[in-house]
Formats: structure tokens, C-alpha cells, sequence
């Protein structure tokens, strides 16, 4: 569920209560959306204006996540939510306005920028250097977004292909 309750007896005569709220960051697409917090848990009976703006997950099959309650989050899941963390992190996800996440092959785990922007290859490990790296290449004034299709930062040479 959306609320992990946690009872401990504390001796002689009290009850310790914990509440921990699941917050979700994310969808996890396909016939429909799972919303999944950064543990990767689906999340159930959660309001519809609480998932507007979030990105999605694409690539991972819900089974593959973590049940009611449950922390399995499948290795591209698991991958997909670091990078989204990271995307926070380095203000990317706001800047470039994030929707989208394709973990459906960790070697090649991908995010687009924007509604058309260009696809991000970024691979599964290094996150926080590569983000660095598309940083650096993305300040080049010569570049022009609407004219790239995807730039790849997994190589020390970053592979940028034109439309």
C-alpha cells in the first residue's frame, strides 16, 4: 500500500507507532500505468492528481516490480529509478522537463528531453559522470536540439546522430 505502519511494544506499557508514506516518483507504463515509489513498491488506491507530472518507466513489466507492500525492484527498474534520482539530482528532469525512461535494455537505458527532444543513451552504471558529460556537450551553442535524434554518452567520445 501507500502507508507502511511499523508497532513496537515498548516495555512496560507502550505502544511505539511509525508511519512511513509512500511517495510515488514514478509510472511504470504499458496497457496501463503502475505508479512506483523510489523503491520500486507499486502503489494502489492513490489519487489520479497525485500521478500528474510524473515521469514514465517504459520497458519493465509491473511484475517485475515490487508488489503491494513489497521491495523487488527488478534490476532495469531498480537502474531506471537510480537514473531518475539522479535526473533530480542534477536538475535535469526539471530543465529538460523528463517524461519519459526507456529501461526496457539496461545497457542501453535511455530518456528523452522534453515531448520531442532528442533520446539520452546512457547506460546502466556512472549516472552521475555521464549526466556531466551531456551537460558539457549540451552547452555547445552549435547544437540544435530539434536536429539531433539521439545523443549517446555511455563512450569517452559522445556519439551525437543527426535527424
Amino acid at each position: 500500500s501507500d502507508l507502511d505502519v511499523v508497532v513496537t511494544r515498548v516495555l512496560p506499557d507502550k505502544l511505539s507507532i511509525n508511519l512511513n508514506f509512500r511517495v510515488p516518483v514514478a509510472l511504470l507504463g504499458g496497457y496501463r500505468y503502475y505508479p512506483v515509489d523510489k523503491e520500486g513498491v507499486v502503489l494502489v488506491n492513490m489519487d489520479p492528481a497525485a500521478l500528474k507530472g510524473l515521469p514514465v518507466i517504459k520497458g519493465v513489466d509491473v511484475s517485475s516490480a515490487g508488489r503491494i507492500g513489497k521491495k523487488k525492484a527488478s534490476g532495469n527498474l531498480a537502474a531506471a529509478l537510480e537514473l531518475l534520482e539522479w535526473l533530480k539530482k542534477t536538475r535535469f528532469f526539471s530543465r529538460y522537463n523528463v517524461r519519459l525512461i526507456n529501461a526496457s535494455d539496461m545497457r542501453n537505458l535511455s530518456f528523452y528531453l522534453g515531448d520531442s527532444g532528442p533520446q539520452v543513451i546512457i547506460g546502466y552504471e556512472n549516472f552521475k559522470d555521464r549526466l556531466g558529460t551531456l551537460h558539457d556537450t549540451m552547452a555547445d551553442p552549435r547544437l540544435v536540439m530539434d536536429n539531433i535524434d539521439y545523443i549517446d554518452v555511455r563512450f569517452k567520445d559522445v556519439a551525437i546522430n543527426p535527424k
